[in-house]
């Protein structure tokens, strides 16, 4: 039998959960480990390519709990920040007992993902009924143009995450919007946006723009189905952009500005744009730890 990994600890909204999942899957598919995700279960009915063990979603969290207070298998939590490498983890270091349980977000294994990226991206692709929904709608919108922009628009926690450097309210998106457009002047140019709030767009008549569906899968792939992305520092986006192959520009320029960056305030289509690279999930980690020191410490 296959030596099990056992990725238990939620971190986030769904973004976050498939990209901590997705890594370690890879590594899983790399080093021939049984990878299961007890904490993605409520997630996994959206997609085709999942089929979890019922028993094992039962189980593994049981025998996880146990194992906190008689220690029989070798468990990893990351404290809030920490980033553990797995790339250069060798499998018989990483899973010395059959089992491992992982908790924690920040496991990165970018050079397998890449290697794996055709199989992980089929893991992850949604179900019949929701591809035919997004197919729909990208359909429709690619009746009216030349070139699709799906914009993210993240609104709700960002209002007060990170003391809101994250958040732009629906005009800065709308004047990145027109910037855009005014790119592609023999060119069709329409909009998605996606949004974790309703968005009144009806002021806008000098863009065409369609709404997303409102449901966070289809809202996710929908962008992944357009030929830009743009949006705010999300794992929401980098994923679309990921999986779709899509050239993303990630609205950043408050943060920039704040932390000495060069602040993009004008992106243009055809250098501000790129498809996010698993190398960069972690990129805000506080601290890269080694294997040694999480065992030391346990």
């Amino acid at each position: 039998m296959k030596p099990i990994i056992a990725l238990l600890s939620q971190y986030g909204r769904l973004g976050n959960r498939l990209w901590t999942y997705a890594n370690v899957l890879a590594y899983g598919m790399k080093h021939n480990f049984s990878v299961h995700n007890p904490s993605f279960y409520n997630d996994s009915r959206f997609f085709s390519g999942i089929n979890e063990n019922n028993i094992l979603k039962e189980v593994l969290p049981i025998f996880s709990r146990v194992n906190d207070r008689i220690s029989i298998f070798d468990s990893i939590k990351l404290d809030n920040g920490y980033l553990l490498d797995l790339d250069h983890v060798t499998s018989d270091n990483l899973c010395r007992k059959y089992i491992v349980f992982l908790h924690g977000f920040y496991f990165s294994a970018p050079e397998c993902l890449n290697q794996f990226s055709t199989q992980i991206r089929s893991y992850f692709t949604p179900k019949d009924a929701i591809i035919k929904q997004i197919h729909s709608l990208i359909y429709q919108a690619r009746k009216q143009c030349d070139i699709l922009i799906g914009v993210h628009v993240r609104h709700g926690d960002y209002k007060e995450f990170c003391d809101g450097i994250m958040y732009y309210n629906l005009e800065e998106y709308v004047a990145i919007m027109r910037l855009l457009k005014e790119q592609c002047p023999h060119q069709t140019v329409s909009f998605i946006v996606c949004s974790d709030e309703y968005q009144d767009l009806s002021s806008y008549s000098d863009l065409q723009i369609y709404q997303g569906h409102g449901g966070v899968i289809q809202d996710l792939y929908t962008l992944a189905h357009c030929d830009f992305i743009v949006g705010p520092n999300s794992t929401f986006s980098h994923w679309s952009s990921f999986w779709g192959k899509v050239p993303l520009h990630i609205l950043n320029y408050k943060a920039e500005y704040r932390y000495g960056f060069k602040p993009v305030y004008n992106p243009q289509l055809n250098t501000d744009f790129q498809c996010f690279n698993p190398q960069s999930f972690g990129r805000y980690a506080k601290v890269h730890v080694t294997l040694d020191e999480i065992f030391k410490g346990n």
